[in-house]
């Protein structure tokens, strides 16, 4: 009864926030844009706007496109699929990885997590992600637990294979396992079954290399584009050629922040002790390759990281996105390794110390899973902005597009008859471009100016522009419409 309770309050949170129907967010936007207009066959080249996501996880939402529209239910129905299945996984997988005590604890904290409920709604492929690990942790114990014939080694590796094609990071827990089963095998001196096992990673290695090829190689980013994400901290510093201090600095914050982002739990020192006692549990228990598999994949995922081929970060550039995206994968890890650090403690500690630090590791996911009851997560609230130029257009206005905007409007566009009609100028960046745009509107009695901003940087560029065309004494504003993350204001400029 309580498992079932639990799960029903998962789907129910996922699901009501699929629901709301958020607009789209720039990310989300960029992708759409790739997606909505391409064949199947058009998918397998490399996307624009610097935009990447593994080629299955495309078909699925072209698929999904072709059923029911291109509308953002569409857009967003594989990862809420994924996402509720990735409730009953993680119960299959608490059940064998942890003790029976903390399978009801690992499973609530899976529950409720901020960022596991918020991107099961989200146009992107991280809550697939987060679904093929737990499914290659059931397929891992299956193979250390049981001899394989041939047979089922090609089933094996025809599965990890086919696992890259929906997530990228799969390969981090992919490497895991197999780094596991040998490592394990030599320590308790057990059979290595090196052609079976080799037939599982040349598959592995074969399906990888392809999609490096079609995919990753295409989106690793330009020179530029990996130093300003180096600057931001979103690659972890090589110990070797960093000042010990910032190295010591990054990887202290940044341990200590993965309980909040992705965790989505409040207290990281408490959190941390538990992680630390779930892992010495497993240890005194002699399930050691329970906690190489769980804890291996973040290894593999800061050396790749450190060489700069994938963002180990846990901040957001967004207020209302919860951080760390990229490291959702290994939320199954801490949730189920805490978990296990709740039963380690149980009969260490006092009663009511215990109740205590239960209240305290819950308190904060409860909290927000409330909160976003109430009021369901919104970035960029465009589609209502866009809707009121629609109502109050007339013939002959004009439609300013902010340069940052220009995605969301290309996917909302077609899907106003009366938008399609309206005459529309997209932005150029910059203060110089902001000014030059403006110049060239003077004379015209109704245009629109419509931003959309959760970027710091954002919001000072849209005052610029504004503040700008207000200091045009010929200038009359006329209307405006303000939402959370976009706004527009309506001008007459023909006195100009």
């Amino acid at each position: 009864m309580t498992t079932a309770v639990i799960l029903l309050i998962g789907a129910t949170l996922r699901i009501y926030q699929f629901i709301f129907n958020r607009p789209l967010w720039l990310d989300e936007a960029m992708l759409a844009v790739n997606v909505i207009d391409r064949s199947y066959i058009d998918l397998l080249e490399p996307l624009d706007a610097r935009q990447n996501a593994p080629i299955l996880f495309l078909f699925l939402v072209r698929t999904s496109i072709n059923l029911f529209g291109p509308n953002e239910y569409a857009l967003r129905l594989p990862t809420l699929v994924f996402g509720l299945i990735s409730l009953w996984l993680f119960y299959l997988v608490s059940k064998k990885y942890n003790s029976p005590r903390a399978v009801p604890y690992a499973l609530l904290l899976f529950a409720i997590s901020n960022s596991l409920v918020y991107y099961s709604s989200e146009f992107k492929q991280y809550s697939i992600d987060v679904s093929v690990t737990l499914f290659i942790y059931i397929l891992a114990l299956k193979l250390y637990e049981k001899k394989i014939s041939y047979p089922w080694a090609f089933l094996y590796g025809f599965v990890g294979a086919l696992s890259l094609w929906l997530s990228f990071p799969a390969i981090f827990v992919l490497a895991s396992v197999g780094f596991s089963l040998i490592l394990c095998s030599l320590l308790e001196r057990k059979k290595i079954y090196f052609i079976k096992y080799g037939i599982i990673a040349f598959l592995i290695l074969i399906s990888f290399l392809l999609i490096f090829y079609l995919v990753i190689n295409n989106s690793l980013g330009s020179d530029g584009q990996l130093a300003a994400w180096a600057r931001k901290g979103f690659f972890a510093p090589n110990p070797l050629n960093s000042s010990p201090k910032d190295t010591l600095r990054w990887y202290l914050d940044t341990f200590k922040n993965i309980f909040i982002n992705p965790g989505s739990l409040g207290v990281y020192g408490l959190s941390w002790v538990l992680f630390i006692c779930g892992c010495t549990q497993k240890i005194v228990q002699q399930k050691r390759f329970q906690v190489f598999v769980l804890v291996l994949p973040i290894v593999l995922a800061l050396i790749a990281s450190i060489l700069q081929k994938y963002t180990f970060t846990t901040s957001s550039s967004l207020a209302y996105l919860p951080g760390g995206r990229s490291l959702l994968f290994i939320l199954p890890s801490l949730l189920l390794l805490v978990a296990e650090g709740l039963d380690y403690l149980k009969k260490r500690v006092h009663k009511f110390v215990y109740i205590g630090i239960v209240f305290v590791l819950f308190l904060n996911p409860v909290l927000i899973g409330l909160k976003n009851l109430e009021n369901p997560i919104v970035g960029e609230n465009i589609r209502p902005v866009i809707e009121y130029i629609v109502d109050k257009s007339k013939s002959n206005d004009k439609v300013y597009v902010f340069y940052r905007t220009k995605y969301q409007f290309g996917y909302y566009q077609p899907r106003f008859q009366n938008l399609k009609n309206l005459e529309t100028i997209r932005g150029v960046g910059g203060k110089n471009g902001f000014v030059q745009d403006i110049e060239n509107l003077r004379g015209n009695s109704r245009v629109w100016f419509l931003f959309s901003y959760t970027l710091e940087r954002s919001l000072k560029e849209k005052e610029f522009t504004l503040d700008y065309i207000q200091s045009l004494e010929c200038s009359l504003e006329l209307d405006r419409l303000e939402k959370k993350g976009a706004s527009t204001y309506l001008y007459d400029l023909s006195r100009c």
